[in-house]
């Protein structure tokens, strides 16, 4: 599952791998995700035990896409979902913006407006001091 509203600010990735754990461990198996294949698969002949012991399955994103927080839910008997959610950039005005391109966020604005506002206020105290205070 893409929370990226629709891919709005175009990183959402072509694909994804996933891999399977055996108890918590690493295995060799792994799957590719992306739109061809639905962004969905399985893994299949697995075996149920080892050394006499269930194996307990899990998955793991083998890299969470840069602006993204990954989060996996559901079981090995039911299926897990992997969800990517990317919070993403509006204006006020509901535009889309690029916080790369050095579109302005409002952040800006604010920094620059405090910090003349701090200086103008420095040089008036500066200057009725001089003029009042001997």
């Amino acid at each position: 599952i893409w929370k990226d509203n629709n891919n709005q600010d175009g990183i959402r990735p072509e694909k994804i791998t996933v891999e399977l754990l055996a108890n918590g461990e690493k295995t060799d198996k792994t799957l590719t995700l992306d739109e061809k294949n639905n962004w969905s698969g399985s893994f299949t002949d697995l075996d149920a035990k080892k050394k006499g012991k269930d194996i307990q399955y899990s998955i793991a994103e083998v890299s969470v896409p840069k602006g993204y927080k990954s989060i996996i839910t559901g079981d090995a008997t039911k299926g897990y979902i992997v969800t990517n959610t990317h919070t993403t950039h509006r204006t006020t005005t509901g535009k889309k913006t690029n916080h790369t391109s050095g579109t302005n966020t409002g952040m800006e604005t604010n920094v620059r407006f405090y910090s003349l506002s701090t200086i103008v206020s420095l040089l008036a105290i500066a200057f009725f001091r001089r003029r009042f205070v001997k």
